[in-house]
């Protein structure tokens, strides 16, 4: 039996999943988006609302509502100062200097939450392509450290998900383009996200890509310009 293994673009604003027929990759979608899941959580009684059915709870309960987890993935208290004042929801200091999310009377690591958003991609695709799921590859940032490379794995298997490989967004950017049919040579790859601009300088070998360097502005992402956009307003 050939295993299913699904890609997941866990996203600082938005999140999707997709899968590899014979025919091509095919996005999985939801009935309220055909393309992706927003990286929306909101705590409702016992029950967690995940993605467009949590975007409303944003205005009437903003301090149950969660976004833009992804930054606070593997970091730690010191290197959140100024997230900790920006985001609605309380933020405090865990063990490993790591970091939980204060939601009613509970507290939440980043892993945890971010499983949440994992669970709900998991059970559209195994919706979708008739089948359970248990393993899939997670796209990181190239600039994630061995200590977020990690809670992306952790939140995988809270899921119920084998991460059986952690991809650079970058790598993937230029597979999806078609740039490993290329023989040798060096692309940049720009990634204008939900939580940071940044940019890649990959190596290409064949079929080996190889980051060679990699810089952006981790507070420069689509949640940033809103902000400022808000505030001039």
């Amino acid at each position: 039996m050939i295993e299913t293994i699904i890609g997941i673009d866990l996203g600082t604003t938005n999140s999707l999943a997709a899968f590899v027929f014979e025919e091509g990759p095919e996005i999985i979608g939801t009935s309220e988006d055909p393309c992706m899941i927003p990286s929306l959580l909101s705590r409702k009684g016992s029950e967690w609302m995940v993605g467009e059915e949590a975007r409303s709870f944003l205005l009437s309960s903003p301090a149950d509502s969660i976004y833009s987890i992804k930054r606070l993935m593997g970091r730690s208290m010191e290197e959140l100062e100024e997230e900790k004042n920006e985001l609605p929801f309380k933020i405090e200091a865990a063990q490993r200097k790591l970091v939980k999310i204060q939601i009613g009377n509970e507290q939440y690591t980043p892993q945890e939450l971010s499983a949440v958003i994992l669970s709900r991609i998991k059970q559209e695709a195994e919706k979708h392509l008739e089948r359970s799921i248990y393993k899939a590859v997670i796209t990181v940032p190239a600039y994630f450290d061995d200590t977020q490379r990690q809670a992306t794995r952790d939140a995988g298997k809270i899921a119920g998900l084998d991460v059986v490989r952690i991809l650079n967004e970058p790598t993937a950017a230029a597979i999806a383009y078609g740039l490993d049919e290329k023989k040798q040579g060096y692309v940049a790859v720009y990634d204008l996200g939900g939580g940071t601009f940044d940019i890649s300088i990959l190596e290409l070998k064949g079929k080996l890509f190889k980051v060679v360097a990699t810089h952006g502005d981790p507070r420069l992402g689509g949640d940033d310009i809103d902000r400022i956009m808000i505030s001039i307003f």
